[in-house]
């Protein structure tokens, strides 16, 4: 195998390859030799991506807003892995990555233990989810098309599946990613494999059309054609012409890998020499955690976890070149995750615990939980009489929603989000720090335990989504993946950005479809189509009695907030003084003791124990078990309700 120099380009992403090969078997799989024309380089060159932080961006450009109801997307792909467990999804194509408001997506989804396609003109349209036994390793080509009424797959000309679906595309000014989509789901639903001939067309394509072109070179001239990379020349370069050239930091040479092994024998050693560390995350953090993934990475922040080290030293420590952990340090410090101790060494900007110091705060957590369940033992009844005084409560009893009270929002939202940052409260110390992006919010790194502590089942979350309108929220805990809920949507709480989130904010109190149009602004098709959606989820999403419509689970209006916030605040406020200051006081003690830079880690132990004790004491409802339905300890609120700084 022969290596060839490529063209570098502008730095703008995650490391990328174009890798070159001189396979002539597999060069005619991907496109034929003799349809090139004159002119085109001899060679072929695809895009490979490592599946961990690799992905190329495209910028928003007037050009990519002509779609308006017809898209195709077409590629070949050959893909080293896929994610293994249902519900997991890996990103070919997509514009805007934010949760519930891509304009338009190609991608694939782990259904049954096998990879389906999904391809969407946009999150209020619709989506089709295609399935076909694709395998590693061998390439396939790939279009998905939108006709303004149906939305088709195919796989090599031929379709494998289709569904009707109308409706106008809208595009907004986000990027385009290759590679990448969502950052807060499916480990960044990163790609791994190897992509080529990627095709971006404002018409739907026959299948006849498909088939006479995929394996051709294009001009770049044709009718409709919006944006297309083949990679031949050695750059991410737009060659229909309009510009939409994507950025990398750097173009390098290697040939193509034949499978995932070689890649990863490189790190071998540091992977044995180093514990294998699981890292979270605080706010909204602005880049990937497949960062943190990379062996070699997880190596550097171990070392240099304590002290201070030149990458010469950090080099020898790893087992790598200077090349790659300058590389790697490099990348850190882009996203403050390292920083210079001085003018030549290096140290971490986060927390990373090994086994010792974990086990040990949460034998100190576990103190600080019986107290915070003496304390809501003693207090739930005034959140109870609160929350019955509320107009959600018709429509949910407490029976159903006391662990969302007492758990989602008074321990965890209203400790964490609201108390902990009131003026006469706030403590720098124990608050993620305000980064230079100008947001707060926190990473930390854990060392992966065999196996939890024996006193603590639970490690609650909270996804927080809300914007002017309302919010939705997931009270979630982990070890239990979204893909093991038993029905769709797999993210409840991003729907507030879709009929069915506005629907669902509308529903405060029971209204007819008249009603909820003049609530949401909807058209009564959309609305319809939003509620037929919802009476197919297992539980429905919606449940109707004489015309009248409320959602399966709890929102909250604006007055309820009103009653139940200075209650839970009120509680909230207790624990913090009495928990939280006191338990942070004593890791912080801890840390200094063992030499570490940072307070061990007090997470949410003592609130996910103290909730554990109440649910099996019957104090509160009971903690689902898998497979957990979808809409379990899920709820939203109309209006806004502040946290953070705005408090």
């Amino acid at each position: 195998m022969m290596r060839k120099s490529c063209t570098p380009t502008i730095a703008g992403g995650c490391l990328v390859a174009v890798m070159l090969s001189l396979n002539p078997a597999l060069r005619s799989e991907q496109k034929a030799p003799e349809a090139r024309p004159p002119g085109a380089p001899a060679v072929n060159r695809v895009l490979y991506l490592d599946g961990e932080s690799d992905f190329m961006r495209v910028p928003d450009v007037p050009s990519l807003h002509v779609f308006t109801n017809a898209l195709t997307i077409e590629t070949w792909f050959k893909a080293s892995s896929f994610y293994p467990d249902d519900g997991q999804v890996n990103s070919l194509v997509r514009k805007d990555t934010l949760a519930g408001e891509e304009d338009f997506l190609l991608r694939f989804r782990m259904a049954g233990g096998q990879p389906s396609v999904e391809m969407s003109p946009g999150y209020h349209v619709g989506a089709l989810q295609a399935s076909h036994p694709f395998e590693t390793g061998r390439w396939y080509h790939l279009a998905g098309t939108y006709d303004g009424s149906t939305i088709t797959a195919y796989v090599s000309g031929a379709r494998i599946g289709s569904k009707s679906a109308s409706g106008r595309m809208y595009i907004d000014r986000a990027d385009l990613y290759i590679g990448k989509g969502d950052p807060e789901f499916s480990l960044g639903e990163y790609f791994h494999g190897a992509l080529d001939e990627i095709r971006l067309w404002n018409l739907a394509r026959s299948a006849e059309q498909i088939q006479a072109a995929m394996n051709a070179t294009l001009t770049g001239k044709e009718d409709g054609l919006v944006a297309y990379w083949n990679f031949d020349d050695g750059t991410t370069r737009d060659l229909s012409g309009h510009g939409h050239n994507g950025l990398l930091p750097e173009i390098v040479e290697s040939p193509r890998p034949t499978s995932r092994a070689p890649q990863e024998t490189e790190s071998e050693s540091a992977r044995e020499e180093s514990p294998r560390f699981v890292f979270h995350i605080w706010g909204s953090v602005p880049f990937s955690a497949g960062l943190t993934r990379k062996p070699l990475n997880q190596h550097i922040l171990f070392v240099i976890r304590k002290d201070p080290k030149r990458v010469e030293e950090i080099a020898r420590q790893v087992a790598a070149s200077m090349e790659d952990v300058s590389r790697a340090v490099s990348q850190l410090a882009e996203h403050d995750l390292v920083r210079k101790a001085d003018e030549s060494r290096w140290v971490t900007n986060i927390p990373v615990f090994v086994e010792e110091e974990i086990v040990k705060a949460h034998e100190i957590g576990l103190r600080y939980a019986r107290i915070e369940a003496d304390i809501l033992r003693e207090n739930i009844g005034d959140l109870k009489t609160a929350y019955e005084r509320c107009q959600a409560s018709q429509y949910h009893p407490w029976s159903k929603t006391s662990l969302i009270m007492v758990g989602a929002l008074c321990a965890d939202f209203c400790v964490s989000d609201r108390i902990r940052f009131k003026p006469d409260l706030v403590d720098e110390r124990f608050l993620p720090p305000l980064h230079p992006d100008g947001r707060r919010w926190g990473y930390w790194g854990e060392e992966a335990l065999a196996s939890p502590p024996p006193f603590r089942k639970y490690q609650f979350y909270q996804n927080v989504s809300q914007n002017s309108e309302g919010g939705v929220t997931r009270f979630g805990y982990y070890h239990l993946r979204d893909e093991k809920r038993g029905s769709p949507p797999a993210r409840p709480e991003n729907l507030h950005h879709q009929p069915e989130g506005k629907i669902w904010l509308s529903l405060t109190t029971p209204a007819t479809l008249a009603e909820i149009r003049e609530r949401t602004g909807l058209s009564p098709e959309a609305i319809q189509s939003a509620i037929d959606r919802m009476r197919t989820w297992a539980p429905p999403g919606v449940v109707e009695e004489d015309g009248r419509y409320m959602p399966s689970v709890p929102i909250l209006s604006s007055d309820d907030l009103r009653v139940l916030l200075p209650e839970a605040d009120r509680i909230a406020e207790i624990i913090f003084q009495k928990v939280t200051v006191p338990m942070e006081e004593e890791m912080e003690g801890e840390s200094k003791r063992r030499g570490l830079r940072f307070p061990l880690p007090s997470g949410t132990s003592a609130r996910d124990i103290a909730l554990q004790i109440l649910s099996e004491d019957g104090v509160i409802a009971p903690i689902a078990q898998p497979p957990v339905p979808w809409n379990f300890a899920v709820w939203g609120w109309n209006g806004h309700l502040a946290m953070w700084e705005n408090m």
